[in-house]
């Protein structure tokens, strides 16, 4: 990832940069679309010994719903934006890749996925928290997907203020197939909700 990130780093203004990232998204063909196995070099079922040898920091992180107790994070780029990446682990497998996109001013990475992929599919959920979120995927052939969660009512990116420093970041989940399927029961279970009468 850092010798990507080397190759990335010209002298570009940052508007350049997405202006290119969001026209090579667009040129994408649509077969390269049916096929996801994860995010760049970092696929789907790598274990951590992996993601070390790529130079991504691991790190010990609370276990929860099932997840190892382990985090790697390392820094990318995402349609020409500055992005950090955090791959969280199940038995010693990647099986979901978190990108937070940053860059200067607002923006919505679900227009150039779109451009990539076609039109996603959307569903009005909740986080753990009951913050109503609304949720757009797009599904590969192979069962894994790309999602996107926004609070309802707020804008794609959200306002990040780190150092005196203002931008705007936008996380992007890529799901193996279990991450999935999780996914898609949420998205179940919100067009079916319980009925308590």
């Amino acid at each position: 990832m850092t010798q990507l990130k080397s190759r990335l780093a010209c002298k570009l203004p940052s508007a350049t940069l997405l202006a290119i990232g969001l026209s090579l998204a667009g040129s994408a063909s649509a077969q390269a679309a049916k096929e996801l196995d994860g995010f760049k070099a970092v696929k789907f079922g790598a274990p951590v010994a992996e993601l070390k040898a790529l130079g991504l920091v691991c790190e010990a992180s609370p276990a929860f719903a099932g997840l190892d107790p382990i985090i790697c994070k390392g820094q990318d780029t995402l349609f020409g934006m500055r992005a950090t990446v955090v791959v969280t682990f199940r038995n010693d497998k990647a099986i979901s890749i978190g990108v937070w996109a940053r860059h200067s001013e607002p923006f919505d990475v679900a227009t150039a996925y779109t451009k990539v992929y076609g039109k996603p599919k959307t569903f009005i959920g909740t986080s753990i928290g009951g913050t109503p979120l609304r949720t757009r995927y797009w599904l590969s052939k192979s069962g894994t997907s790309i999602s996107i969660d926004t609070p309802m009512g707020k804008p794609a990116s959200q306002q990040h203020a780190e150092y005196g420093t203002v931008t705007y970041e936008q996380l992007v989940v890529y799901g193996d197939q279990g991450r999935t399927a999780e996914m898609l029961a949420r998205e179940r279970v919100a067009r079916n909700p319980e009925r308590d009468y």
